[in-house]
């Protein structure tokens, strides 16, 4: 069996994204995959809000027949899985 420092990662580190970039890769690598990993998140993040926003709107607009703006929809959608996070 392979330890976790044979395998190149730090006691207690594991073999997620920055361990592995930064065995193939070095540092430089590290920090590339930081910040693409760290893009990435954030382009789902906003993608799921934007949409989110728009399926509020919609709803809103059928089921209460009141006109709401997909970005007032996307905060209502953001506050409400903010307040989901909280718990």
């Amino acid at each position: 069996s392979i330890s976790r420092e044979d395998a190149g990662g730090e006691k207690g580190g594991g073999g997620g994204f920055l361990s592995i970039s930064r065995t193939a890769l070095g540092v430089p690598g590290e920090i590339l995959t930081a910040f693409l990993f760290w893009f990435l998140l954030t382009a789902i993040i906003v993608a799921y809000t934007a949409e989110g926003g728009v399926l509020i709107s919609q709803f809103m607009k059928e089921a209460a027949r009141v006109d709401v703006a997909p970005a007032i929809g996307s905060l209502v959608f953001a506050a409400l899985f903010a307040s989901l996070a909280t718990y």
